[in-house]
C-alpha cells in the first residue's frame, strides 16, 4: 500500500498522520509507504504514481479520494475557490489515472475508485459549483470503463452519503446532520468490472 496526502504532520483536531497509517498497515503484517503529495501539482502525482511502481512493482488500485468542497449559491463562490475544488476533485483524478492507467493495462489489471457520485439531474442548489466538479469525476470514471472495457480495468464512482434509518434513498440528511436517526451509507457505481 501507499499512502499519499497533502500534510505528513498531525492534524490539531485530527487523529492519524500517513506515518500512524503506514505503522497501522505494517504492524498488521501489511507492506506500506507514504509519499508526501499536493495533488494540485502534477509533477507530485506523477511521482507517487512512480513511487508506487519502483516500491510494489505494480499498481493494481488507485483512489482518488483527495477532495476540495466549498459549499454555497453560484454568486457566492469565488473563481479561486472554483479553481482549488476543480483541481483537487476533477483535475487530479485525471492526473492519476493519465499516469497510472499505462502500467494497468500493462499488467492486464487494475481498478481505479473515484469517489464521486452517480450522475443526477438534481439541481443542488448551494452547491453547484461543487457538484460539478465531483460529477466530472464521474464522468471520467465513466470514460475510463468504456475506454478500457477490454484491458482488465475497472472504473468505479464510489460515495458516502448519511441517510434516516427508515431506509428510504431520497431523504438524504444535509451537511452537518447529527443525531440517532442517522446512519452512513455507502454507495458504489461499479463501471466496467470484469469477472474472472
Amino acid at each position: 500500500v501507499v499512502v499519499a496526502a497533502k500534510s505528513v504532520d498531525a492534524h490539531p483536531t485530527l487523529p492519524g498522520t500517513l506515518v500512524d497509517c503506514v505503522e497501522e498497515i505494517r504492524a498488521a503484517g501489511g507492506t506500506a509507504s507514504y509519499i508526501q503529495v499536493d495533488v494540485r501539482d502534477e509533477t507530485q502525482i506523477e511521482a507517487m504514481i512512480q513511487h508506487a511502481i519502483s516500491e510494489h512493482g505494480r499498481i493494481d488500485y488507485l483512489f482518488n479520494n483527495a477532495g476540495a468542497i466549498f459549499l454555497a449559491p453560484v454568486a457566492m463562490v469565488p473563481p479561486k475557490k472554483f479553481d482549488l475544488m476543480y483541481q483537487v476533485n476533477v483535475r487530479a483524478a485525471h492526473i492519476a489515472a493519465h499516469y497510472a492507467l499505462p502500467h494497468m493495462v500493462e499488467q492486464g489489471f487494475g481498478h481505479i475508485v473515484n469517489f464521486s457520485p452517480p450522475l443526477h439531474l438534481d439541481p443542488s442548489p448551494g452547491m453547484g459549483p461543487y457538484m460539478v466538479t465531483k460529477l466530472g469525476m464521474t464522468r471520467i470514471a465513466m470514460a475510463i470503463a468504456e475506454e478500457h472495457r477490454g484491458d482488465g480495468i475497472a472504473q468505479h464512482a464510489f460515495r458516502c452519503v448519511v441517510r434516516e434509518n427508515d431506509g428510504n434513498d431520497q431523504r438524504v440528511l444535509r451537511r452537518g446532520a447529527r443525531g440517532e436517526r442517522a446512519s452512513l451509507v455507502a454507495s458504489t457505481l461499479a463501471l466496467g468490472l470484469r469477472c474472472s
